[in-house]
């Protein structure tokens, strides 16, 4: 075995085996990307589709890399996301060019939902790439879940790889696969649930959890043991009514379902529980179509789930799809072309695509608008004050973060804090580029400062880059209606990767009263230096509001409930820093303008 070989983790090991033994696919070892072993003949028009996540789902999703679905995929290690890096390594290497149209297919799961929705930003606000991002969150069997965290997501992702990829294969647009694969995840035309079991010689089912996650997270509901599968079918059955209501027609909703093997059931187990179950469902359901085999893991347990999809209206054309011939690795009933090539076990290594980003390109656009000397010096002033006031209020932060968290808020700001301010004595912040300094930023927060905060505020910039690369030959406003438009894009991709809304008690509920009045302000005050004044304090007020506001985002928010009486002794640590960089900012113009004798 060579010093390469032990050098490479577990999860790596199993990747460059799956490779070694299936032609059609490529393996970067060092980021953990699998991919089609033809990119470079695929046609540059084609929507390249990129998923992943935690290891340890199996064949999920390397199974589904290959011709008519999957471009690539990104693997973490045993049930945690892969880094954004890595994410972002697979799109560009994926995209080849910039402007090419990526397809982000994400599970949703935090960690997953955040470093996708990162790596998604970068790659289309700094180098150039056209993406579109779809969640796939099909478990019905918590209802009522919190908007903060959103329903997981199983082994309907599988049907959605299977559609998109055949749509991208037939040389549909991105915005056209983007849109039809919503549909069927926003309009109750998918659903799933799971749950865990063990099978007894006697046909009676032991140890039932119903609604376990793939990753070990409890069920809804615990039975004890039942005579055989019947029980099981009435609850699964109650579930998937509500999710995908039949409705008051007459006619019956034409649907498919998907039977998936978590891994440890038998054949023989799934197949009797099929049996009582289509006799069951079709008394509500027209059944088009039955897929039974090992789509998604978790591991070796013993489980299974049950996946529907609502093909009404547009049943030939979904069915299409999903017979659409496919060349992939895993042995499920798609309509897969096989190529019996020997084994070759050839020297991936030389794919291998670690740090080649850094040397990509970035977008041209980013360019166009430019500080001028004033402006030069109030943006380095604003972030050096800034860097110093938050490296001193770690104590303040750690206390405010402890009261429903980790009470590490202060240090992981601290960190980023230090490292940004090497970067600005190193001379590797670009002020003269406002979209370059917010990417440059990002880059230094995202290598220095961990946790869900960390990534919440580099999808916060990245959002806020696009502001000035956002219809360029139309904008005519001046720079302070650009950042106003900034605070604004930022806030939208926080909302949509963190699932978070104003009175969440988040970071938000700083922004949006700081937003407002610099709004207010532009439209009737003359003085710059009072404009940002009034929105620091907006700011500051906003998050003194949070010791008012339950937490429903993050994890502080599992441990209250609606309808109860809340006050916290101290501000949401994320809403403070908000507070504490806008008045920073103030501080840090205002000397730069009285420095140049500016109103």
């Amino acid at each position: 075995m060579s010093d390469d070989e032990f050098s490479l983790t577990k999860v790596q090991k199993s990747l460059a085996g799956y490779v070694s033994i299936n032609n059609n696919l490529r393996h970067y070892r060092k980021t953990n990307i699998v991919a089609r072993n033809d990119l470079e003949r695929m046609k540059p028009n084609i929507v390249r589709i990129i998923t992943g996540g935690g290891s340890g789902h199996e064949p999920f999703s390397i199974g589904y890399v290959g011709e008519g679905m999957l471009t690539a995929c990104v693997c973490g290690e045993i049930f945690a996301s892969p880094s954004v890096t890595n994410i972002l390594t697979a799109i560009v290497t994926a995209g080849a060019r910039p402007g090419s149209s990526i397809l982000l297919i994400v599970i949703n799961y935090t960690g997953d939902r955040l470093n996708f929705g990162l790596a998604g930003e970068i790659a289309r606000t700094k180098y150039g790439f056209n993406v579109e991002t779809i969640l796939v969150n099909d478990d019905c069997s918590i209802e009522n879940v919190r908007k903060s965290v959103g329903k997981r997501g199983l082994a309907g992702a599988v049907l959605i790889h299977k559609i998109a990829g055949a749509m991208a294969a037939m040389g549909k647009e991105l915005g056209e696969i983007a849109d039809f694969c919503n549909d069927l995840l926003q309009n109750q035309k998918l659903a799933t649930i799971g749950f865990t079991f063990t099978e007894k010689e006697d046909e009676s089912v032991e140890n039932i959890e119903i609604g376990r996650g793939i990753h070990g997270e409890p069920g809804i509901e615990k039975i004890e043991k039942t005579p055989n599968f019947e029980r099981i079918v009435e609850i699964v059955m109650e579930k998937l009514l509500k999710a995908v209501p039949r409705g008051t027609e007459i006619r019956k909703p034409q649907v498919a379902f998907l039977f998936n093997n978590l891994g440890g059931a038998t054949n023989f187990a799934i197949s009797t529980f099929a049996n009582i179950f289509l006799k069951e469902v079709r008394v509500y359901y027209d059944v088009q179509l039955t897929l039974e085999g090992t789509f998604v893991t978790s591991h070796n347990v013993e489980g299974m789930s049950v996946t529907i999809l609502r093909l009404d209206g547009k049943k030939d054309e979904i069915l299409d799809y999903l017979r659409f011939p496919v060349k992939i690795a895993a042995n499920v009933p798609f309509n897969i072309v096989r190529e019996m090539n020997p084994p070759d076990d050839h020297p991936v290594a030389r794919y291998d695509s670690e740090y080649f980003i850094d040397k990509f390109e970035l977008d041209e656009r980013l360019y166009e608008i430019k500080h001028g000397e004033i402006g030069i010096e109030a943006a380095k002033k604003s972030l050096l004050g800034i860097c110093d006031i938050l490296i001193k209020c770690e104590k303040l932060l750690n206390g405010m973060d402890a009261e429903f968290g980790d009470g590490d808020t202060g240090t992981l700001i601290t960190g980023a804090a230090k490292a940004l301010l090497q970067a600005i004595n190193s001379d590797k912040i670009n002020f003269m580029y406002p979209a370059v300094m917010l990417h440059e930023i990002s880059d230094v927060l995202q290598k220095n400062m961990g946790g869900s905060l960390g990534a919440i505020f580099c999808i916060f910039l990245q959002g806020a880059a696009e502001a000035f690369i956002f219809d360029q030959d139309v904008v005519t406003v001046g720079h302070l209606q650009l950042w106003l438009l900034a605070l604004k894009f930022g806030m939208r991709a926080v909302m949509k990767y963190g699932l978070a809304e104003v009175g969440d008690r988040t970071i938000l509920d700083a922004l949006q009263p700081g937003i407002e009045k610099l709004e207010e302000g532009m439209a009737m005050n003359p003085s710059l230096k009072d404009i940002i004044d009034d929105f620091a304090t907006a700011c500051e007020e906003g998050a003194d509001r949070t010791k008012e506001i339950m937490p429903k985002s993050g994890r502080a928010a599992y441990g209250f409930s609606e309808g109860k009486a809340f006050k916290a002794e101290t501000n949401d640590p994320g809403a403070q820093v908000i507070g504490i960089i806008a008045r920073a900012t103030y501080e840090g113009i205002k000397s730069v303008f009285n420095k140049h004798n500016i109103e």
